[in-house]
């Protein structure tokens, strides 16, 4: 899916009558009550199986198991996926107009808007130890702010290398891919690979503008310096290199042409065996999908770390935030539809690549011998070690990177050079920011 960056963007204390732990069973609804769900479908079916499977079966199967035990509450489902609409307008429009679902599609980037203007609620005292034990550690902090959790996450996301492995076995380059554990590499082992598996059938990588900048910041350098988003410091020198090695990549043939602007079309020519490697939020899902005899081996890595640098991959985790409630009684009561929702119960028969939020259910899945994507968790579990939040986490993250987008995809297109790029990106970013 990612990256919805360009079109989506996504405080108050719980009361001290509610504060006494966490939400575990069914709450009692006294009168006829309605609450709406603003959410972004993941996978088609119930277990993403099913062949004929629509995008909210499992939600709407999920949700009448939870009504079960609510009677005379109603839950209204829109998705937001698939529809041709900016979400930032239509969460901030309903904001203004007072009329906010109750229950709302998140993530890493775009809840800290909504949680700073007093929007949503946080989630702590609803957590239990249990679920802060399997929530994986790193959506727990991709899911704070302020020292309050606010939101519950369902699905981890990342933006990796995906490999076609068949390409180079076939190639008698194998050898030169990442290993397990980590499957960490650096640029260098990187540029050796594609370059040995580049020839007139195929290109070595292929990669977006996405796939660009999050390369760049394996370099070393990055958007934001930790745990400070007063301003930008991905204008260095390093980046610059960075960039410039990249472009290098495009001339000499190795990457895909239109590799580092929005006009190239990745997947097809990755599912069609003419890219060895490319950057994905998740292709595994349309690898499945292929023809029998058109299927191949792939493999899920962390970008390469280059001279200065750190292997990384652009981290992020999807949740479900609960916007202010009227009383502590209904607020419990969405609470605890969010809560089950991103639960083990309702998500433990999901078979779907779906990159779980919770260790259980990604147990659940390699006890699963039929598992389809079994072999590619501990794959997923490497690269979500070394995830970042690229874009920021700040009330600004958004229209930063819509400034950012555009000037790196300029680089690729030879309107401007790296160090011009990242000059005016850094001026026009600072002024968003407020920074000096």
């Amino acid at each position: 899916m990612r990256r919805r960056t360009l079109r989506l963007l996504i405080a108050g204390l719980i009361p001290a009558t509610i504060a006494l732990g966490a939400v575990t069973g069914p709450v009692a609804a006294q009168d006829p009550q309605t609450i709406r769900m603003w959410t972004w479908s993941q996978w088609n079916g119930v277990t993403g199986l099913e062949p004929d499977g629509q995008p909210l079966d499992w939600w709407r199967a999920a949700v009448d198991a939870w009504a079960a035990e609510h009677p005379g509450v109603t839950v209204e489902i829109e998705d937001l996926n698939g529809q041709d609409l900016d979400i930032n307008a239509k969460y901030d429009t309903a904001v203004a107009a007072g009329n906010i679902a109750d229950l709302i599609w998140v993530d890493e980037s775009y809840f800290s808007k909504y949680a700073s203007a007093d929007v949503l609620a946080p989630i702590d005292a609803y957590l239990t130890e249990e679920d802060r034990a399997d929530f994986l550690a790193k959506n727990l902090e991709l899911s704070a702010a302020d020292g309050k959790q606010w939101f519950w996450p369902y699905i981890t996301q990342g933006n990796h290398l995906a490999i076609n492995v068949d390409l180079f076995r076939a190639a008698g380059a194998e050898d030169l891919l990442p290993k397990a554990p980590d499957y960490t590499w650096t640029w260098d082992e990187f540029v050796a690979a594609a370059k040995a598996v580049t020839s007139p059938e195929a290109f070595g990588v292929g990669f977006s503008t996405d796939g660009a900048y999050t390369m760049a910041e394996a370099w070393g350098d990055h958007l934001y310096a930790q745990g400070d988003e007063s301003k930008v410091t991905i204008n260095t020198q390093n980046t610059v290199d960075a960039f410039e090695a990249l472009i290098g990549l495009t001339k000499d043939g190795t990457a895909f042409p239109g590799s580092g602007t929005g006009a190239v079309d990745l997947a097809t020519n990755f599912l069609q065996g003419r890219i060895a490697m490319i950057n994905s939020w998740g292709i595994i899902n349309d690898i499945e999908k292929l023809p029998e005899g058109e299927r191949f081996d792939a493999m899920l890595v962390p970008f390469p770390s280059g001279p200065n640098g750190e292997p990384l991959v652009w981290g992020g985790v999807h949740g479900l935030a609960v916007t202010k409630q009227p009383s502590a009684e209904r607020e419990a009561l969405v609470m605890d539809l969010a809560h089950y929702l991103t639960s083990f119960e309702a998500l433990k028969d999901v078979r779907a690549w779906s990159k779980p939020a919770r260790h259980s259910i990604i147990a659940a899945q390699e006890a699963d011998e039929s598992y389809l994507f079994r072999d590619f968790l501990p794959m997923f579990e490497a690269y979500t070690n070394v995830a970042i939040p690229l874009m920021g986490q700040g009330p600004n993250a958004v229209p930063v990177l819509i400034k950012y987008e555009p000037l790196v995809e300029a680089m690729f297109t030879g309107d401007l050079p790296p160090a011009e790029a990242l000059a005016l990106f850094e001026a026009d970013a600072n002024m968003i920011l407020g920074a000096p």
